[in-house]
Order: structure tokens, then C-alpha cells, then sequence
């Protein structure tokens, strides 16, 4: 294993992501955390790190326990990883699905893993997979940089920003 100042020393694999995260802001706050070349933008260890705590502050609001599960439907974007860190900031089972790729079998896998909660990107259409997850809630993302007095009242990041940090 690659001991690194990033790690403090310790393997990669004896850190949690949310301690990576938050050596990460520490060292280089306006670091590049990661750059989307599709989407022309990147974000910050700073933004990163805030991000993923308004995320799990948003799931502890809403009485969420550790493994729930959340179901994570989109492309890949830097809102697919702000999501990624985000629940896994508060210990929640992330389940990943492949729209496409799933698409003739997308009921019943989300009927099978029984989600609390479906995030799915701004372009899918939900309508015809609502009744495979019972009660579970639905949420729609796009980008993170929303303006939440003009974003519609399910859009996640801008729920996200009523927040408390954790």
C-alpha cells in the first residue's frame, strides 16, 4: 500500500472517506478534487467536503439509519460523485444502477433492493418505475451549483442547502 500525506500516513485502506475528505480540505481547500471534462467544471476539496456534510446532515433530518439503502440512478458526473460521498459520509448503502444497461429490468431491481430513497438525474423519467419501490421517497438532482429560490421543491441540492452541518 502507498502511504501519502493525503492518507497521514496510514494505508488507504485504514481511512474513512469522510477523514480523507476532511484531511483533503485541511491541506489543499482549493484543490481540484475532481475535474468532469463532459461537464466543463470541476470542484474543490473545500466544496467537496462542505457538500458531502450537507448530504448526510440532509439524510440524518429525515431519520435515516445506518444501511438504509438509497438507490443512485444517472450518468456519470461530479453530482454522481458529490452524491457518492455524500451518503457514504453517513454510513448509508448505496445501490448504483446503470439506466441504460438495465433499463428491460429496472423495476424489478428496484423492487428488489427495497430503497428508502431513489436519486435519479434530471433526464430520467421516473413516472413508470415509482410503483416498484413502494413508499420509498424520489428525488431528482442536477447540478450542484443550483439557485435554490428558482429550483423545483424535489431538486436535491437545493434541499440540501436548509441544512445544518453534522
Amino acid at each position: 500500500m502507498t502511504r501519502t500525506r493525503w492518507t497521514d500516513g496510514k494505508d488507504p485502506d485504514e481511512i474513512s472517506v469522510f477523514k480523507l475528505l476532511e484531511r483533503l480540505d485541511r491541506i489543499s481547500p482549493d484543490g481540484e478534487m475532481a475535474y468532469s471534462i463532459p461537464q466543463g467544471r470541476g470542484i474543490t476539496h473545500r466544496q467537496m467536503f462542505a457538500l458531502s456534510n450537507q448530504i448526510a446532515c440532509f439524510f440524518r433530518d429525515r431519520g435515516f439509519k445506518a444501511n438504509d439503502r438509497v438507490v443512485l440512478l444517472g450518468a456519470n458526473s461530479l453530482e454522481y460523485l458529490i452524491l457518492y460521498c455524500g451518503v457514504w459520509r453517513y454510513g448509508l448503502t448505496l445501490v448504483t444502477i446503470n439506466t441504460e444497461m438495465n433499463a428491460m429490468h429496472l423495476e424489478g431491481i428496484l423492487g428488489a433492493v427495497a430503497p428508502r430513497m431513489v436519486l435519479h438525474d434530471r433526464s430520467f423519467d421516473p413516472s413508470p418505475f415509482r410503483g416498484a419501490t413502494g413508499d420509498a421517497q424520489w428525488l431528482r438532482f442536477g447540478e450542484w451549483q443550483v439557485d435554490a429560490a428558482s429550483a423545483a421543491p424535489d431538486e436535491l441540492f437545493a434541499l440540501i442547502r436548509t441544512c445544518s452541518e453534522t
